[in-house]
């Protein structure tokens, strides 16, 4: 009977010293939160102060943003970016070389792709033409009549991106 007693002080013992560590434990996390929260802070800046930058470099400009989850890559290579006019830049999200596109530009817009965007000063303005584009989802191979049909919803939505005077995103 002696052994069973042993044992449970053996197991109680790390929770006995819990005014020892606890005070160890809490100035622990606060030299954590002293040296790591100066680092999160810097680099939320420093992201800020790059698509500010990006925004400024490059005012006015058009892409194209889509990405070829559920269905939509045949749709958009087959049929809509043959129509796209040469102002407008796509980029895809699901490819490595959107990676900055994604950093700078992106990290705020939560807009239903694929979309159209208008980089302008101080932020970015969207238009979704996802729902525009769903009923030709099915319609994914080369089609003339869909690529007519397509070219006039880029167009409109263009159009309805330049005029628009919406906060940004």
């Amino acid at each position: 009977m002696g052994n069973i007693k042993e044992s449970k002080w053996k197991r109680a013992a790390p929770y006995l010293l819990f005014p020892l560590w606890f005070p160890l434990l809490l100035v622990a996390i606060l030299l954590a939160c002293i040296f790591v929260l100066p680092f999160v802070v810097a680099s939320s800046v420093i992201g800020w102060i790059r698509s500010q930058i990006y925004y400024l470099l490059h005012p006015g400009k058009l892409f194209l943003v889509v990405d070829g989850h559920h269905g939509w890559r045949e749709l958009i290579t087959n049929n809509v970016l043959p129509t796209v006019p040469a102002n407008v830049e796509s980029i895809w999200l699901d490819s490595a070389s959107s990676a900055r596109f994604r950093k700078r530009v992106l990290r705020d817009c939560w807009t239903q792709r694929p979309f159209l965007a208008r980089v302008i000063r101080g932020g970015i303005r969207t238009r979704s033409i996802h729902d525009k584009l769903l009923p030709f989802k099915r319609r994914a191979k080369i089609d003339d009549q869909v690529r007519v049909e397509v070219t006039s919803i880029l167009r409109n939505t263009i159009m309805e991106l330049q005029n628009d005077t919406s906060p940004t995103v």
